[in-house]
């Protein structure tokens, strides 16, 4: 897990927002304190050097083929810097926008043919802080032509990043619901629970279309801990954390030219301050929701958080 410094590199933006509402009792270390591997560089240029694409050969999904990972602390590539070697994920901060995090997000459970478009999907905003959101605009941007240029050919690279559109006041996240079995396996299992399918609505096709993972949803208490929430607690314009990991998807456009798109899926999302409890801890009013209504278009990681209850 890795937090973005800031543009002037002499902090992260998680220590930018007042009055330390971005850490929780876990956040222990203080930035000189942290390795390489845990704060992403705040230009290209330092990203290129800080994390690869990686190509799973064997991976049955061609589409989803691809993973970002972390390069180590030092060049020296022998056994114990291969074990440091993990998935990049990101921290980010910001104020809720639209969202749906339910456990099935936009499905509506009436139609088995659209279960693959089912996403879950959230958006922050900055509010008036606009200095930490564009910190982190230029990070995903960042990484998205990162992504790009390690994947494509440099023709086709520079192509793909011109058609890219200019980064909005705004960030997205979206991952997909439910995981496409191959050949009917039981593995992996689903993760859902009784409560989350009352009726086994899934059961029909759960030997082609199965819930894997979930997003762990989470909210700040009094103390700084985290604890487990339900995805109803989260209402528009709460503070909130946001994990996010890199979702690399090997596409074709209409005239079937090979291209990347680059998405950034949530891991966990967790409620810092509630919408009506910014002015008192941030010091700060949201009451012209214009602020927040800025929303543009809509192997597994570690936990990028630790619930404690």
């Amino acid at each position: 897990m890795a937090f973005i410094r800031n543009f002037s590199d002499n902090g992260l933006v998680r220590d930018d927002w007042p009055n330390a509402i971005a850490r929780l009792a876990q956040d222990i270390k203080e930035y000189p304190e942290m390795s390489t591997q845990e704060t992403v560089p705040a230009t290209f240029e330092s990203i290129c050097d800080w994390a690869y694409v990686f190509y799973r050969a064997h991976r049955q999904d061609l589409v989803r083929s691809h993973v970002l990972l972390s390069k180590p602390n030092t060049p020296a590539l022998n056994m114990p810097e291969i074990q440091c070697i993990e998935e990049v994920n990101i921290r980010f901060q910001g104020f809720l926008g639209q969202h749906n995090l339910k456990v099935f997000g936009s499905w509506n459970g009436n139609s088995v043919h659209n279960v693959h478009k089912a996403v879950q999907f959230l958006e922050i905003t900055s509010g008036p802080f606009k200095a930490q959101m564009v910190d982190q605009i230029v990070c995903v941007d960042n990484i998205r032509r990162l992504v790009i240029r390690e994947i494509l050919p440099p023709q086709d690279a520079a192509a793909t990043i011109r058609l890219m559109p200019p980064p909005g006041e705004s960030l997205s996240f979206q991952r997909r619901v439910f995981k496409k079995i191959q050949n009917g396996s039981h593995y992996p299992p689903s993760v859902l629970t009784a409560i989350d399918d009352p009726t086994g609505q899934t059961a029909s096709f759960a030997r082609q279309w199965r819930v894997t993972s979930k997003i762990a949803l989470g909210r700040k208490v009094a103390t700084g801990k985290v604890e487990r929430c339900s995805p109803l607690v989260f209402s528009y314009g709460d503070f909130v954390d946001v994990t996010a990991r890199v979702d690399i998807a090997n596409v074709t456009t209409e005239n079937d030219v090979p291209t990347v798109k680059v998405f950034f899926a949530p891991v966990t999302v967790i409620q810092l301050c509630k919408a009506d409890d910014v002015p008192e801890f941030m010091g700060v009013e949201l009451s012209d929701t214009t602020e927040l209504a800025d929303v543009s278009s809509v192997t597994a990681p570690t936990m990028g958080v630790v619930f404690d209850y």
